[in-house]
Protein backbone atom coordinates (compact mmCIF):
# COMPACT_ATOMS: atom_id res chain seq x y z
CA UNK A 1 0.00 0.00 0.00
CA UNK A 2 1.17 3.51 -0.74
CA UNK A 3 1.00 5.61 2.41
CA UNK A 4 1.12 9.35 2.82
CA UNK A 5 4.48 9.03 4.57
CA UNK A 6 5.93 7.08 1.62
CA UNK A 7 4.56 9.67 -0.82
CA UNK A 8 6.14 12.48 1.19
CA UNK A 9 9.48 10.65 1.44
CA UNK A 10 9.69 9.59 -2.21
CA UNK A 11 7.82 12.42 -3.91
CA UNK A 12 5.31 10.28 -5.81
CA UNK A 13 1.59 10.84 -5.49
CA UNK A 14 -0.46 7.77 -4.67
CA UNK A 15 -1.91 7.59 -8.19
CA UNK A 16 1.61 7.65 -9.66
CA UNK A 17 2.85 4.82 -7.46
CA UNK A 18 -0.08 2.41 -7.41
CA UNK A 19 0.47 -0.26 -10.04
CA UNK A 20 4.20 0.46 -10.29
CA UNK A 21 7.02 -1.60 -8.90
CA UNK A 22 9.14 -0.19 -6.08
CA UNK A 23 11.94 0.07 -8.64
CA UNK A 24 10.64 3.54 -9.49
CA UNK A 25 12.78 4.77 -6.57
CA UNK A 26 15.97 3.03 -7.74
CA UNK A 27 18.68 4.73 -9.74
CA UNK A 28 22.29 4.58 -10.90
CA UNK A 29 23.78 4.41 -7.41
CA UNK A 30 21.27 1.98 -5.88
CA UNK A 31 23.30 -1.08 -4.84
CA UNK A 32 22.29 -4.08 -6.99
CA UNK A 33 23.54 -6.48 -4.28
CA UNK A 34 21.00 -5.05 -1.84
CA UNK A 35 18.24 -5.40 -4.42
CA UNK A 36 19.32 -8.98 -5.07
CA UNK A 37 19.30 -9.72 -1.30
CA UNK A 38 15.73 -8.39 -1.08
CA UNK A 39 14.62 -10.53 -4.02
CA UNK A 40 16.28 -13.62 -2.56
CA UNK A 41 14.57 -13.05 0.80
CA UNK A 42 11.15 -12.67 -0.80
CA UNK A 43 11.73 -15.75 -2.93
CA UNK A 44 12.77 -17.74 0.16
CA UNK A 45 9.98 -16.38 2.38
CA UNK A 46 12.28 -14.82 4.97
CA UNK A 47 12.77 -11.33 6.43
CA UNK A 48 15.46 -8.98 5.15
CA UNK A 49 16.84 -5.57 6.08
CA UNK A 50 18.98 -3.48 3.72
CA UNK A 51 20.39 0.02 3.54
CA UNK A 52 19.68 1.62 0.17
CA UNK A 53 20.45 4.76 -1.73
CA UNK A 54 17.20 5.49 -3.55
CA UNK A 55 15.87 8.44 -5.52
CA UNK A 56 12.96 10.76 -5.04
CA UNK A 57 10.73 11.60 -7.98
CA UNK A 58 12.74 14.77 -8.69
CA UNK A 59 16.02 12.81 -8.88
CA UNK A 60 17.38 13.69 -5.43
CA UNK A 61 18.96 10.66 -3.78
CA UNK A 62 18.24 9.68 -0.18
CA UNK A 63 19.55 7.02 2.19
CA UNK A 64 17.02 4.66 3.68
CA UNK A 65 16.71 1.36 5.48
CA UNK A 66 14.13 -1.06 4.17
CA UNK A 67 12.92 -3.95 6.29
CA UNK A 68 10.65 -6.56 4.73
CA UNK A 69 9.00 -9.41 6.61
CA UNK A 70 6.72 -12.16 5.39
CA UNK A 71 3.17 -12.47 6.63
CA UNK A 72 2.38 -16.15 6.78
CA UNK A 73 -0.82 -18.10 6.44
CA UNK A 74 -0.93 -21.85 6.57
CA UNK A 75 2.82 -22.01 7.01
CA UNK A 76 3.75 -20.04 3.90
CA UNK A 77 4.36 -16.40 3.05
CA UNK A 78 1.30 -14.85 1.42
CA UNK A 79 2.15 -11.15 1.80
CA UNK A 80 5.09 -9.00 2.79
CA UNK A 81 5.13 -5.91 4.94
CA UNK A 82 7.77 -3.31 4.34
CA UNK A 83 9.03 -0.56 6.60
CA UNK A 84 11.09 2.18 4.95
CA UNK A 85 12.97 4.69 7.09
CA UNK A 86 14.73 7.74 5.70
CA UNK A 87 18.23 8.03 7.17
CA UNK A 88 19.50 10.79 4.88
CA UNK A 89 19.89 13.34 7.65
CA UNK A 90 22.21 10.96 9.52
CA UNK A 91 24.14 9.32 6.66
CA UNK A 92 24.57 12.10 4.09
CA UNK A 93 26.98 14.18 6.22
CA UNK A 94 29.11 11.08 6.88
CA UNK A 95 29.26 10.10 3.22
CA UNK A 96 30.43 13.60 2.27
CA UNK A 97 33.32 13.56 4.77
CA UNK A 98 36.93 13.42 3.61
CA UNK A 99 39.22 10.75 5.15
CA UNK A 100 41.06 13.32 7.30
CA UNK A 101 37.71 14.26 8.91
CA UNK A 102 37.03 10.75 10.28
CA UNK A 103 39.20 11.15 13.38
Amino acid sequence: AVTGAWSTMCGYARNEAVGNNARITQGDRTDPQCIRALGDAVRDGRPCKVQLLNYRKGGECFWNVLSVSPIEYGGRAVLYKGILKDYSSMLSPLVKMQPHQYF
